[in-house]
């Protein structure tokens, strides 16, 4: 008898370390779904941030495009009758670019002082509620720089090439895209014999206002400006 209880101890033993082999065998098996289950989740949502941040910059960029092409003024009426307008963009390009205090960026010769100097940055009013965009003014963040394309010999038409960098930062995501468009500048028609009105609307429009154009700048009036975009890199 007592060598009968002494197998059945033994029996009892060996099925205890077979039972916590087995429970050891499925908690392992159940941690590593666990951990699976854990990178779907970090890479799920990774992925689905990306496309957040992809789909900001996109339709970010398509605004910023539109600010910059849809503006077209044929005459300075034209633009002195759209100063207060919306184009807050168009107007501010129009009194900042090719100023003394923006200069050209110069690809093979600037040097990292250069190209900051040369690096302009707008930012998105967060408190704006009529822009579509305010919500995400501590993420987005737009980069302006331009180059010269040509100017012809008589000097009556200039080109030159603005990039515009749009970028997203989420978190540890983020996404750009730079677009390219090409300024062309030409001579307006010019009355023989200006009004006073219109000579009187050209001198407003020297100055502008602050709004855009806080620097003071001075711009030629008898010039007019055409954005169009050219491509994207």
């Amino acid at each position: 008898m007592k060598k009968m209880k002494g197998k059945k101890l033994d029996n009892r033993g060996s099925a205890m370390i077979v039972s916590i082999v087995v429970s050891v065998v499925v908690m392992a098996f159940c941690l590593s779904l666990l951990l699976v289950a854990y990178s779907l989740y970090v890479s799920t949502a990774k992925e689905t941030k990306f496309e957040q941040c992809k789909d900001i910059t996109e339709s970010f960029s398509k605004y910023i495009t539109d600010e910059i092409t849809k503006p077209v003024y044929l005459d300075i009426n034209e633009m002195f009758n759209d100063m207060d307008s919306k184009n807050v963009i168009w107007f501010y390009l129009r009194y900042n670019l090719l100023q003394a205090n923006w200069p050209k960026y110069i690809r093979d010769d600037s040097t990292d002082e250069d190209e900051n100097k040369a690096y302009r940055y707008i930012k998105i009013n967060s408190s704006d509620k009529n822009n579509t965009f305010s919500k995400y003014a501590s993420c987005l963040s737009v980069c302006f720089y331009y180059e010269d394309d040509y100017v012809s010999d008589d000097g009556k038409e200039e080109n030159y090439n603005l990039h515009v960098i749009v970028s997203c930062n989420y978190g540890d995501t983020s996404y750009s895209v730079e677009n390219i468009f090409n300024l062309n500048i030409t001579d307006f028609e010019i009355p023989d014999n200006p009004s006073e009105e219109y000579n009187n609307k050209s001198a407003v429009l020297e100055k502008g206002n602050e709004k855009y154009n806080p620097a003071g700048n001075t711009i030629d009036t008898s010039k007019k400006w055409i954005f169009t975009f050219d491509e994207r890199k």
